[in-house]
């Protein structure tokens, strides 16, 4: 291979590796059973929600079910509220219910009774007018749970405990709290299934939202937070609400989004708490539309025209029937909702109000009576896809063939959509086996006989029960199986139909192996490339790879970034593979120009929770781009030291740096953080906060202070200072929209709080509280008028944003202390300009004072300033039991909600942190966590001092910012997070990077 080829072959075929090493690329499909499709589906699968009390009697009440049964639905969910049933205790009133249980049972529909609603005789004092709310005693709850089954344990197979417990109102005047509504649901499980051994428990359909908790907490994270409390055992299946509002079906899942794929991340969080065997229901799904007809106020829901809404439904069930092997059964929103007329909710109706059937009921009539193949999932033989000749007996539990069986009488046919299949099979003590084609030849997975038969035996002494994969690795599409039985009549041998599918497009599981293996490979026989490229320059020492990165430093410095700016936004936006290469081409750019990475991570910062799309697979663009500016330095180094050799007269082969009091207090944080680990409370949680904080700020550190700079000369920190600032803009100007629309707002405590990108208004005004200083001392304090300017243009979005998150620790604490610390520092004048500011600000605040978030500021007897002490006296608790190494990384909130909480803080138990940043050090990471902290804001602003004794102009200005935000990082930290955040720990190394390096005087 010619010069420098085999590097660039091994990087790449190293870098593909990973890839498929990550999952990124398509895994190789598995050779064993397919027992990650063992979930039952419910058949039909999709049901409707209905309100049958509405109805004035029996007989309408039959002709709804009749109808709904009709339209090809399987399944309805009917509400039993608790206080209408017990309205006093042990005085039960069945009558109504009764009649409809029993109409819903002669109608052939299945039952999923959703038991909620308390009585007021029930309900705690502050919840006596809310009949949504839980029980005071979850035993009472218990006991009604228990009666309902014993009463219709024979007519009902499926029990939903309670309904949306992660919104108000449906958990009352406090807090919605995960761990206390597993609390209820283990009562009620425990109650249902002593008295219907049978039943299946279902956990409470969980509404989608995005808010992080308070009254209202995102479904991921409340199921998330439900495995956490150890609610597993005590349900059989999860429910999820994902409506699609204005988004079609094929929307992504996405965090921050609410759409229909919003089950796929309720998914992923079953999977992560590896419980992949349970069914996940969609209880309620559905557009709305409103009908000509209608009136009424506004779709919370948003909506869509009647034609989009039919056209949305039929595809997404197809979408979950061919997808989502996972799934247990789907509800449409409403047959007919209860509310009166002209309520948004008949905007969901498949009828309306009138009787009138809608196009979405066409559109799911006709899906509902298409014969469909059999789709990813587990299916009973009865469905209407498989087919008999010969006089088997089906059932949905069982199929047994003809007495006298054998291959030529009697077969299945089955029509099935995957990439293999397995059968559930009982087998007995008797001689007997199943024939298997597929597409018309022996079926792949079962052994073949001289005759060119597949098998299947039955036989087996001790009745085993088992799970036989029957073909594997099969073409995506439709597929047609042949199933003929010699002999096990009146032994019902076949129970169930298993699809699987997986990936169309594949590799070997030898074929990473392989490629990293020539990779490394490649990299080895590079070194003798590399060193006869240097030779054939003519030079005997760092000319070769140096001299050609030397050239690239005569690029102009905006084609650079810009380059790099492009390369990124194209790795984002191009599709599939397109995007890989556009990854991989950026990963070239960075390897001579690893400062450009930089100026992104800066840039994506603020940006870290909005995940980019590669492959279908979603990626924190700040992780992704700070491992790739690293590995990129990496590769850099290592070509420089190949084409270099070991010559000591080498200025190449000298140390990279001198370690500085800075250096080492990044090193100790990076090590304290490894030492807590394995005495972290809860491993898990300490090590992602490790890897997405700790380890991401430490790289972050290590690229500023290492990366060679763009160019001749010294590192120019304003690239990065500019795309620092154009981060912040960003999503300052996300808030401001928010405030101008009016959507995605945090209302609460009388004022209406912008949050950007982020889960919380504090999270936003965190950020920005950390970036205006930098931007008030360059716009202020700066020489040159163009940078100046662009400072101010940057600043003054960020400044409305800030202000309209109406963040106390940021408005007054953090803020002022930067404004404060900049004028005293900058002396003369400015002292007076930044007091008289801070005056102006305070003065302009005013008016925030009487709402209810500020008007309690300073009263430590009620409010959220006494919830803060509070919050406080019990983290001190929590240090004097741990005080040397803290509970580790991410698990206060784990500790605190189930420990150290003070009963006089019950309103506020789901933080993540002690709102201090001493106790946060203290508590994460001990006493050395402590010295640690210190050591890095008094090393910091020693190290910032020295600088600006050497700086002038427009660079001691940008100094001066640095040290500014380092003072509203600690202000505002007295009362709130501080650096233990991934955009705070990397905007915190970032800053302290920069302060700790030397600058080129530009």
């Amino acid at each position: 291979m010619g010069k420098g080829l085999l590097v660039f072959v091994g990087v790449l075929l190293l870098a593909t590796a990973l890839l498929l090493w990550a999952g990124v690329l398509p895994a190789t499909p598995s050779v064993d059973p397919p027992t990650q499709a063992v979930i039952p589906r419910h058949s039909p699968i999709m049901g409707t929600n209905v309100a049958l009390q509405q109805y004035g009697d029996n007989a309408q009440r039959y002709d709804v079910l009749q109808a709904i049964a009709g339209a090809g639905f399987g399944w309805v969910r009917q509400r039993f509220p608790w206080d209408l049933i017990e309205p006093e205790p042990q005085e039960f009133d069945w009558s109504q219910w009764d009649e409809i249980v029993r109409a819903i049972d002669e109608s052939g529909l299945s039952l999923v009774a959703v038991l909620d609603g308390s009585p007021a005789w029930a309900r705690p004092q502050q919840d006596s007018a809310n009949p949504l709310a839980p029980p005071g005693t979850s035993a009472d709850f218990g006991n009604f749970a228990a009666a309902f089954a014993q009463r219709y344990g024979e007519q009902i197979r499926f029990y939903q405990v309670w309904d949306e417990p992660n919104i108000a109102p449906h958990w009352g005047a406090g807090p919605v709290d995960a761990t206390e509504y597993a609390g209820l649901l283990r009562e009620a499980a425990i109650q249902i299934r002593e008295a219907d051994p049978e039943a299946i428990v279902m956990a409470a359909a969980l509404a989608p939202n995005v808010e992080p908790g308070g009254i209202n907490q995102s479904d991921i994270s409340y199921l998330d937070d439900l495995y956490s409390s150890g609610a597993a055992p005590y349900f059989d299946a999860v429910s999820a609400q994902p409506y699609g509002f204005d988004l079609p079906p094929s929307d992504p899942a996405h965090q921050e989004v609410l759409n229909f794929n919003r089950a796929m991340l309720l998914r992923d969080v079953m999977q992560d708490h590896e419980d992949a065997g349970t069914a996940l229901w969609l209880s309620s799904f559905g557009w709305h539309a409103p009908s000509p007809t209608m009136t009424g106020s506004e779709s919370p829901w948003k909506s869509v025209d009647e034609a989009t809404q039919a056209e949305w439904a039929a595809a997404a069930a197809e979408r979950a029937r061919g997808f989502w092997p996972w799934l247990g059964g789907m509800a449409w929103a409403w047959w007919q909702p209860p509310q009166p007329a002209g309520d948004p909710h008949w905007g969901f109706a498949l009828v309306t109000e009138d009787g009138l059937k809608r196009p979405a009921l066409n559109a799911l009539d006709k899906w509902n009576h298409d014969v469909k193949p059999l789709s990813p999932g587990v299916w009973p033989p009865s469905h209407p896809a498989v087919s008999q000749q010969g006089g088997w007996r089906i059932t949905d539990l069982a199929a047994d063939p003809p007495h006298g069986a054998t291959i030529a009488n009697n077969r299945l046919l089955v029509q099935f959509e995957g990439t293999g299949a397995a059968l559930t099979i009982q087998r007995g003590p008797y001689w007997g086996y199943l024939d298997v084609t597929v597409d018309g030849a022996p079926a792949n997975a079962l052994p073949v006989d001289d005759n060119g038969r597949s098998n299947l035996l039955l036989h087996d002494p001790l009745a085993g029960r088992a799970v036989v994969s029957v073909a594997r690795n099969l073409a995506g599409g439709p597929h047609r199986m042949e199933i003929s039985a010699h002999g096990g009549w009146q032994q019902w041998p076949l129970e169930q139909i298993v699809i699987e599918s997986k990936p169309a497009t594949s590799w070997p599981a030898w074929l990473p192996w392989l490629l990293a293996g020539i990779g490394l490979i490649c990299l080895m026989a590079s070194s003798a490339t590399v060193r006869s490229w240097v030779t054939s320059t003519g030079s005997q020492s760092p000319a070769g790879i140096q001299q050609r990165f030397e050239r690239l430093d005569n690029l102009p410095v905006p084609l650079v970034y810009g380059a790099a700016a492009l390369l990124a936004l194209l790795s984002v936006i191009l599709p599939g593979f397109l995007g890989i290469i556009g990854l991989g081409l950026l990963f070239l750019w960075l390897v001579p120009f690893p400062a450009a990475g930089i100026a992104l991570i800066a840039l994506s910062i603020p940006l870290f929770l909005v995940p980019v799309h590669i492959l279908g697979r979603g990626f924190s663009p700040t992780e992704l781009i700070i491992w790739m500016t690293a590995v990129a330095l990496v590769v850099r180094t290592i070509l420089v030291y190949l084409a270099t050799g070991r010559d000591k007269n080498n200025e190449t082969n000298k140390p990279l740096l001198k370690l500085s009091i800075l250096d080492w207090a990044v090193v100790a944080l990076l090590l304290i953080s490894i030492l807590s680990l394995p005495f972290a409370v809860h491993f898990g949680v300490a090590a992602r906060e490790f890897r997405t904080v700790i380890l991401a700020g430490v790289l972050v550190y290590g690229l500023v202070r290492l990366s060679p700079p763009v160019g001749k000369g010294a590192f120019d920190p304003w690239p990065v200072t500019w795309a620092v600032g154009l981060g912040a803009l960003i999503v300052a100007v996300w808030g401001l929209s928010q405030a101008v629309t009016g959507l995605d707002l945090i209302v609460a405590e009388g004022v209406r709080r912008i949050r950007g990108p982020f889960g919380s208004p504090n999270n936003l005004a965190l950020y920005l509280a950390h970036v205006a200083p930098v931007l008030i001392a360059v716009s202020a304090l700066g020489r040159s008028r163009n940078r100046r300017i662009l400072a101010l243009l940057l600043l003054l979005p960020v400044l409305a944003a800030l202000l309209l998150t109406y963040s106390k620790g940021a408005l007054i604490l953090g803020l002022p202390a930067a404004i404060l610390f900049l004028g005293f520092a900058a002396g003369g004048r400015w002292r007076w300009i930044a007091l008289a500011t801070v005056a102006a600000g305070f003065l302009l605040l005013i008016p925030l004072y009487s709402t209810e978030r500020f008007a309690g500021l300073f009263d430590l007897n009620d409010g959220t300033s006494y919830q803060r002490v509070q919050l406080w006296r019990g983290a001190w608790n929590m240090i004097k039991d741990n005080p040397w190494l803290g509970v580790g990384l991410d698990n206060f909130l784990y500790t605190y909600r189930t420990i150290y909480a003070l009963p006089t803080a019950w309103q506020e138990l789901n933080l993540s942190h002690p709102h201090n940043i001493l106790l946060d050090f203290w508590t994460r990471l001990g006493l050395i966590g402590v010295i640690v902290g210190v050591w890095l804001f008094a090393a910091g602003f020693w190290q910032g001092r020295q600088r600006l004794k050497s700086l002038s102009g427009d660079q001691w200005a940008l100094m001066l910012g640095l040290l500014a935000s380092l003072v509203a990082t600690l202000l505002h930290g007295l009362i709130d997070n501080s650096v233990f955040l991934t955009d705070l720990m990397i905007l915190f190394m970032l800053s302290l990077g920069l302060i700790g390096r030397s600058w080129n005087d530009i």
